[in-house]
């Protein structure tokens, strides 16, 4: 983990079990989670095939939607919007994010923004000459 945790959160990798393989990463998560736990997913392929994994189970689930949901592929697109629903809570970085997700979560969306400490505040990024451009990926 990145950050220090209580020693009462078990921090357990589905890689060390399965390997790379999805089939297996996706019975043993069936398996391996047990009805007490809460499951925190981060990215949309993790949280998709997390929310798969444990359809029609009792577990708990909430998801953390970190990028722009219109930038996903349309399969992810497609595969969050038929599994979103089953997730107790959404949690995104920003109310753009929020205003973008289906109007049916919106009591289940919790916006965290993501907090920038002052040594990050400095710095030739910060100081540097600013320009109205615009990046974007062709398809």
């Amino acid at each position: 983990a990145y950050y220090p945790l209580l020693p009462e959160v078990k921090v357990t990798y589905a890689i060390d079990y399965c390997g790379n393989s999805l089939g297996k990463k996706f019975l043993w998560l069936r398996k391996y989670v047990s009805k007490d736990s809460l499951v925190i997913a981060f990215m949309v392929p993790v949280y998709v095939f997390t929310l798969a994994s444990l359809m029609f189970t009792r577990h708990r689930v909430i998801v953390s939607e970190r990028n722009d949901p219109d930038a996903a592929s349309t399969f992810r697109r497609i595969a969050r919007k038929l599994l979103i629903w089953r997730a107790q809570a959404v949690v995104v970085q920003t109310q753009s994010i929020a205003d973008r997700m289906p109007s049916t979560l919106r009591k289940k969306q919790t916006i965290r923004y993501n907090p920038i400490s002052d040594k990050y505040t400095s710095g030739s990024a910060l100081g540097s000459e600013k320009k109205d451009l615009i990046v974007r990926k062709e398809t």
